[in-house]
């Protein structure tokens, strides 16, 4: 029962995500507008299982192992930095396509800076974690790089929720939403009492 309430808590904003992509209602796909929505939906939800696998949050720690809650940290990791940069790519060839040019107008396209910074910092977070051994990464920067996923994930939370169309008119997306921020919420929560702890313990 442990062991399935792990994966839910993993793997459960994907399975959010698969089910309002596919209640959307779509009648006619558009590979560039459609597919940019998809890409995004998907690339937070795979983040989201990321955050939860790298947490060290006890229960999961005790349910799966470290070594196996590193891998599913690895490919959710990897799956969502696909996922995210090819909503990037196809919303760039939506708008060249559509008006022969990148718009970025604010302030209207705020909310497109947070996004632009996320996908930066996940260059930043992926490099190392791919190359640790070979970039010859010491433990302190490997930890400093581990926690800017706290930056990146709220940062993507605050993109799809003021230029999500998915999330915002969808209830199913808005639900996946809130889930995702519910577990950004409790993990940092659990993070923040463990440092209070520490600090008092010394």
């Amino acid at each position: 029962m442990k062991r399935i309430v792990g994966y839910l808590l993993i793997f459960g904003p994907a399975g959010l995500g698969f089910l309002a992509l596919l209640f959307d209602g779509i009648e006619f796909f558009d590979v560039f507008h459609h597919g940019k929505r998809m890409a995004g939906l998907l690339g937070m939800a795979f983040l989201a299982g990321q955050f939860l696998a790298a947490s060290r949050l006890p229960v999961l720690e005790q349910i799966f192992g470290q070594t196996v809650l590193v891998l599913y940290q690895r490919i959710l990791g990897m799956l969502g930095l696909l996922m995210i940069f090819l909503h990037g790519f196809l919303d760039f060839q939506f708008q060249m396509l559509s008006w022969g040019r990148i718009l970025l107008d604010l302030p209207y396209d705020l909310p497109k800076i947070p996004g632009m910074i996320a996908a930066a910092l996940l260059i930043v977070v992926a490099l190392p974690a791919l190359r640790r051994n070979r970039l010859k990464v010491s433990y302190d920067l490997w930890t400093i790089i581990h926690r800017m996923t706290y930056i990146i994930f709220p940062l993507v939370l605050v993109h799809a929720f003021f230029l999500g169309t998915t999330i915002r008119y969808q209830p199913l997306a808005m639900l996946f939403w809130i889930f995702c921020t519910g577990l950004y919420v409790l993990v940092l929560v659990y993070r923040i009492c463990l440092w209070i702890r520490k600090k008092q313990s010394n």
